[in-house]
């Protein structure tokens, strides 16, 4: 059985999808990445379009996998932004390293050019001061990032 949350979404994003006229990033990320797409896509306005997949789905899930090749495939893409972190924080860290590198050979399949993004801290809800207890999911998790873009030579944001 496929171990899922409460509730499951995507949102995706494809900047100026009619045209060709300049490279496209994808960015590949879950909420917080929603928040900041719009900002990269102004920072970087007029020399590549900014795309998007951001979704709630762990990388263990073959809707996850299914998505990730629909947007992926969508377009050439010059560069893809991968965070891939927040969601089913109740799997192993082992299960999360097999299903992050795998995600990750698949990405770099269809672009060379690949940077991984560590995840954000959780914090308790109302203080953002505090760390919550599942924020140790997250730096396990970043420290199995750290060690996949240095095994693949990849930079690390």
């Amino acid at each position: 059985m496929i171990e899922r949350e409460t509730l499951e979404w995507t949102q995706t994003w494809w900047q100026q999808a009619e045209r060709d006229d300049l490279p496209r990033v994808l960015t590949i990320g879950d909420s917080i990445l929603c928040g900041y797409r719009e900002r990269v896509q102004q920072e970087l306005a007029g020399k590549v379009y900014v795309d998007q997949y951001a979704s709630s789905k762990f990388a263990a899930d073959p809707f996850f996998e299914k998505e990730l090749a629909l947007y992926a495939e969508a377009y050439p893409y010059a560069c893809i932004h991968f965070n891939h972190g927040l969601h089913g924080l109740t799997f192993p860290p082992e299960r999360y390293a097999e299903c992050y590198e795998r995600a990750l050979r698949y990405l770099l399949s269809l672009c060379p050019r690949v940077i991984l993004a560590l995840s954000t801290p959780i914090t308790v809800p109302g203080r953002q001061d505090t760390l919550d207890p599942l924020n140790e999911v997250v730096v396990r998790r970043n420290e199995i990032v750290r060690g996949l873009a240095e095994r693949y030579q990849l930079p690390l944001n």
